[in-house]
């Protein structure tokens, strides 16, 4: 989009302006201040935004913009009021050599008004074809905002300096990109592990350091050497356990294929047996007769419940007996009762001892630093003066903000006292001046005789034009013949002399104002000066407050800034000042000479007169002619510069400058204007005077709130800084003497308060113990001896309890046997009761008949049982009744015999070998339970594994940061934004080839400069105007980037190059020329000449807002 031209009807300053624009490169639009510059900036960006609200309530805005789009002139026309943004119109204009076929120049666009919070309104014409605006203005203007238009189109040189408008989201989006691409992730992802891994590896080697790990490694492993012996043994009871285990398992093994063999016999045989059995009780039940109604199985219920009761009744007596046994036995074991009652204390106290040896050294340690403390304490305490005690410097307010308090009070005390002095003298130099000039003025007046200055100096410049008749001194010389050689000498002579004096006095003329130096060397030297005195002062208060060599270093820097000061205007007034010297001392010198000469002449041109009376004629008629001829070279001897030299009535050589009643005109002139400088100075005296009584009455205000401030801090009032700081710092240090004193006392309370509470508790045991003969015993020692007490204590109760346990288990069991003998005499009672027999053989009578019926159904049954259960019970094995006709029982009986022999020798074997391996376990287990060894070993392996992990860790972690860092170095150099990189170049085009590459660090928006030598400046650490370039290169890069994308929008400059030198002007003016030449319109607004002819002179057209202004005025009247 190029803007052809803008038509304000009524904007601001502005009504009825028609400013014709040109459509490529840079336009200038110069003006005045207040010449309505500003004005068409708002109203561009109002027309293609809307109209600000404060624009259009206070009075209508109206205007458009005939702009050119992909090859179409178009004109935007907006129209506001009553706060709204504005009506648009827009349409586009035909050529002028276009056909009319249509019938009109135009085609009207749809046009709508968006006014505050109201919805769009779209207003259609009939009698054109209308298209929607978006179609138009959207396709302008593209997705970019009003606040990006005016971040990067539209810059003033407010805006310029900026720096929080690259800081917005949407332009550092646009400047950096939206991302870094998956490789920079990765890089910032590597990047962020390595430093967690860093620090986490850090804070490892922090907690176990190298050092400390290699030297405990060193001592583990003597630990472990000195183990060596107990190992051997150990290994040899470990592979005896080996060997033991091996045998072992072989024999199970062997037993369970004995095992096997004989549960395969063992099945043939349970199973022929109550098959066989069973063939026999069947033959036997029926031949036996059958007898009903009578007890089943009675007798040998009998007799089991007979048997069983026997058994019960012996195994209680046994259980009895050895519970009497562990009774008697327990009670042979005694315990001392107070010995076991305070026993968990004593253990308590055992378990803190490494603790309490702790606090008995602290309170050793803190009861020597005390003493020291307090003699500190009492010698400062004395060193402050009388009055001052401890109670005094702890109610005293020593903290840091009390501190910063004082110093600013004493601050603005020093300030206001220095700002009083510092009118003081400034009154006390001009009144002394004003004194100067008075007296000056008054003499003059007494040498003028009433005289006023004015008219002196007019005299004066009459006397000089004509009043004396002068010539230049070679022609009057020359108007005297005479032929004595003498006095052609001393004419010679005189003339030589008075030329010297007038070289002499110009010199001196011109030497005068370079003994003044400027006023801006004046102001630097000054500003030199005042931070030498004020870094000196520093240095003093910061090495007397904190620390002595900051002081010293601060004093230094300040006397090198006072002592360069005064250097360098000495040395710069000390060569005028000897010029000066020598061409007085050479001027005073040639004046007396000069005197010399003239008294000569003098005495010769009277004996010559004497004798010479028609020479005198001679000359006094030639008067006329050379007075005439004196006339008219008066004026070019006057322009010259040339001293005039006249003859006196005598015939004399005189000089107008050479009469000491009367002053040059120069000198009158210095005298006027010593007069009115008088008058100025004059004038300046009543507003310092009230400055003066103003700068005294706050030296009265800060000196009592000084005096204030260290009444409540609690010090003596003086007005004295220094001493008030040497005090403060000594009360100071006493303040902290004092508080290292109490903290030592604290301390030394507190350890001896855990050892008397420690010391007490074991005097207390003692004395509950009835050992009162270890009361003169140290702690350690009593230690001691409560270890072996306590470890046969320990034992002895052990003993007693595994006894009165092994005695109530025996009293459980018989407990247990005795209800089960109870049970059974109660079935045996009831059996005879069934039986109606008194006792066993009656009822074995009755049941002799009975009891074989029915015991051969019970064994039948059984044996049918027996057979299905020996069947079921290896179902694996199958038998048929061949294998049992054929069953040999004498045979299997001996095979069987064998194979349980070799059983029960394996089971021997097995249980011999289980004992022999249960001694090498429990022998091996009482090694193991001494970890000692184990421990030694695994807290060595433990630290070995720490050191070599942490060694390999840092090292890889090392080696990866550093080729990550060196990774990302040249990635943020090669890998930056397009943006950047156009903004680059057009930068080190501004700076003249300085400043080469932009770049921005990863994860950071923010930019770094690489200037030609290869160092990188930060953006605050350029200066201004560099600075202000490498905004105005971002800007031309993000204008250029926009017009790759479609958005060609006008750039609208402010005196933007206002703060450059007249050389880095030039060289960013012929930038943006050739910016705009590559299709980028661009509008500079200036107010400044010589920014417009920088523009001007490389071709670029000037519109004078003035003449437009004055046109704008005469069409509004």
């Amino acid at each position: 989009m190029k803007i052809t031209e803008i038509e304000i009807e009524q904007f601001g300053p502005w009504n009825e302006l028609s400013l014709p624009i040109a459509g490529e490169g840079l336009t200038v639009v110069s003006g005045a201040n207040d010449s309505g510059k500003s004005a068409l900036r708002r109203f561009i960006r109002g027309v293609l935004f809307g109209f600000q609200a404060e624009d259009t309530r206070r009075r209508p805005n109206v205007g458009s913009l005939q702009i050119r789009h992909r090859g179409r002139l178009f004109e935007i026309r907006r129209t506001a009021h009553d706060g709204g943004s504005g009506l648009v119109t827009s349409r586009w204009l035909a050529p002028k050599n276009a056909p009319q076929s249509h019938g009109s120049s135009l085609i009207e666009h749809c046009d709508f008004e968006i006014e505050d919070d109201v919805e769009e309104e779209t207003l259609f014409e009939p009698e054109s074809a209308t298209l929607p605006l978006t179609d138009t203005l959207s396709d302008i203007v593209g997705d970019l905002s009003e606040k990006l238009f005016d971040q990067i189109f539209s810059l003033g040189l407010n805006q310029l300096h900026e720096l929080s408008n690259l800081a917005d989201a949407d332009v550092a989006k646009a400047i950096h990109g939206e991302t870094l691409g998956p490789f920079g992730q990765t890089l910032l992802a590597a990047c962020d592990e390595m430093s967690h891994n860093s620090d986490r590896l850090w804070d490892a080697a922090r907690q176990n350091s190298l050092r400390s790990l290699l030297a405990r490694y060193e001592q583990l492993s003597e630990q472990v050497a000195n183990q060596e012996q107990r190992l051997k043994r150990y290994g040899d009871k470990i592979r005896l356990r080996r060997n033991h285990e091996r045998r072992l398992a072989e024999l199970q093994s062997r037993r369970s294929q004995v095992q096997e063999s004989l549960r395969g016999y063992t099945h043939i045989e349970r199973v022929w047996t109550p098959w066989q059995r069973l063939r026999n009780l069947q033959a036997e039940l029926l031949r036996l007769p059958r007898i009903d109604d009578f007890p089943e199985g009675g007798i040998a219920r009998f007799d089991h419940i007979e048997q069983e009761l026997q058994t019960a009744l012996k195994c209680r007596e046994a259980l009895i007996g050895e519970a009497k046994q562990f009774h008697r036995d327990a009670k042979k074991v005694t315990v001392a009762r107070e010995l076991r009652r305070c026993s968990a204390s004593m253990r308590a106290l055992l378990d803190q001892r490494e603790h309490i040896g702790r606090v008995e050294e602290r309170a050793r340690a803190a009861h020597a630093a005390v003493k020291p403390q307090k003699e500190k304490l009492d010698a400062a305490v004395t060193s402050l003066g009388e009055g001052w005690t401890t109670a005094k410097l702890e109610a005293l307010d020593t903290s840091v903000a009390a501190h910063y308090r004082l110093v600013e009070k004493a601050r603005q005390f020093r300030r206001a006292a220095s700002k009083r002095n510092k009118w003081k003298q400034r009154l006390t130099r001009l009144s002394q001046l004003c004194q100067q000039q008075t007296a000056d003025l008054e003499a003059a007046h007494k040498t003028l005789r009433g005289i006023s200055l004015e008219d002196a100096l007019r005299r004066a410049r009459q006397r000089r034009a004509g009043s004396i008749l002068s010539i230049p001194i070679a022609r009057a010389v020359s108007t005297i013949s005479t032929n004595d050689p003498e006095i052609e000498h001393l004419h010679s002579r005189i003339v030589e002399l008075e030329q010297r004096r007038v070289s002499v006095s110009r010199q001196i003329e011109r030497l005068e104002p370079r003994l003044i130096l400027p006023k801006w060397v004046l102001g630097v030297l000054g500003f030199f000066a005042f931070g030498g005195i004020v870094l000196a002062l520093l240095g003093l208060a910061t090495g007397f407050a904190s620390n002595a060599l900051a002081g010293a270093a601060y004093a230094i820097l300040g006397t090198v800034c006072g002592g360069l000061a005064l250097s360098l205007k000495l040395h710069f007034e000390q060569q005028v000042r000897d010029s000066l010297a020598a061409m007085n001392d050479e001027l005073r010198d040639n004046e007396a000479r000069l005197r010399e000469a003239r008294e000569s002449w003098e005495t010769l041109t009277g004996q010559l007169s004497l004798t010479s009376p028609t020479r005198e004629r001679g000359v006094a008629g030639e008067d006329a002619s050379l007075a005439r001829r004196a006339s008219l070279e008066q004026e070019s001897i006057s322009g010259s510069g040339e001293q005039p030299v006249g003859l006196n009535a005598g015939g004399l050589l005189s000089s107008s400058a050479s009469r000491d009643e009367e002053f040059t005109v120069e000198e009158l002139e210095r005298l006027i204007e010593s007069k009115r400088e008088l008058v100025r100075n004059q004038q300046k005296r009543t507003p310092w005077r009230t400055r003066f009584d103003t700068a005294a009455q706050e030296l009265s205000t800060a000196r009592q709130s000084w005096c204030d401030t260290l009444q409540q801090l609690g010090l003596p009032e003086s007005v004295r800084v220094a001493d008030t700081f040497d005090l403060w710092q000594r009360l100071a240090a006493t303040n902290e003497l004092l508080k290292a004193f109490q903290s030592a006392e604290t301390e030394f309370k507190r350890h001896l308060e855990g050892v008397q509470t420690t010391r007490s508790r074991i005097v207390e045991l003692l004395h509950r113990l009835n050992r009162r003969d270890l009361e003169q015993r140290t702690t350690p020692e009593v230690f001691q001896i409560w270890d072996q007490d306590l470890a046969q204590l320990s034992a002895t109760l052990q003993e007693r309890l595994r006894l009165r346990r092994e005695e109530r288990r025996r009293r459980a069991e018989a407990a247990e046997y005795s209800e089960k003998i109870d049970d059974l005499r109660l079935q045996r009672s009831a059996l005879l009761r069934q039986g109606c027999a008194t006792d066993r053989d009656d009822y074995a009578r009755r049941v002799i008949i009975v009891e074989r019926h029915e015991q051969l159904h019970d064994q039948i049954d059984a044996t049918k049982v027996d057979l299905a259960t020996a069947g079921r019970a290896n179902p694996e094995l199958a038998i048929v009744e061949d294998d049992l006709l054929r069953f040999d029982s004498s045979q299997h009986a001996t095979l069987l015999t064998n194979l349980r022999h070799e059983s029960a020798d394996n089971d021997a074997a097995i249980e011999r070998l289980r004992e022999e391996l249960g001694r090498a376990r429990h022998e091996i287990e009482e090694m193991e339970a001494d970890d000692e060894p184990s421990d030694i070993r695994l807290d060595r392996e433990i630290v070995r594994s720490q050191i070599k992990t942490l060694a390999e860790e840092w090292l890889a972690d090392e080696w990866t940061a550093q080729a990550i860092d060196g990774i990302c170095a040249r990635y943020e150099r090669i890998c930056q934004p397009g943006i950047l990189a156009a903004a680059s170049r057009y930068f080190a085009r501004l700076t003249s080839g300085k400043y080469r590459t932009l770049w921005s660090p990863l994860r950071h928006r923010s930019l770094r400069v690489d200037d030609a030598t290869g160092a990188t400046w930060r953006l605050e650490q350029l200066s201004g105007s560099t600075r202000e370039l490498l905004l105005l290169a971002i800007r031309l890069a993000l204008v250029e980037d926009f017009s790759r994308r479609g958005i060609n929008l006008p750039l609208l400059l402010d005196d933007v190059l206002l703060t450059l030198d007249p050389s880095r002007a030039a060289v960013a003016a012929n930038e943006l020329v050739a910016f705009a030449q590559r299709g980028h319109q661009v509008l500079f607004f200036t107010c400044h000449p010589h920014l417009a002819s920088l523009f001007t002179n490389a071709g670029c057209p000037n519109l004078r807002l003035s003449q437009f202004a004055a046109a704008t005025e005469r069409l509004a009247g």
